[in-house]
């Protein structure tokens, strides 16, 4: 399976957990200024929300480029044993 697929099916399961956790909320909270309009409030909301998907994204498909990476170190270790 293609890695960024793998790494797109593992942040939405990770983002499913949190919301289910009740914790998504809390991860991309915003504080409401009492001058801040609902609308701008919503904006920044979304930002808050697309910047932590994009991270937790990013990390996870580096971390599967990592362990991908882990495993041929392995491969090649044990290749070279034999």
């Amino acid at each position: 399976m293609d890695k960024r697929v793998k790494a797109m099916e593992l942040t939405v399961e990770t983002l499913r957990l949190l919301q289910e956790g009740g914790l998504l909320k809390d991860l991309v909270a915003v504080v409401k200024p009492k001058t801040l309009s609902y609308e701008e409030y919503q904006k920044r909301l979304r930002n808050n929300l697309f910047s932590f998907i994009s991270a937790l994204h990013q990390t996870v498909l580096e971390c599967l480029e990592e362990s991908e990476g882990d495993r041929a170190t392995h491969s090649g270790r044990a290749s070279q044993e034999e």
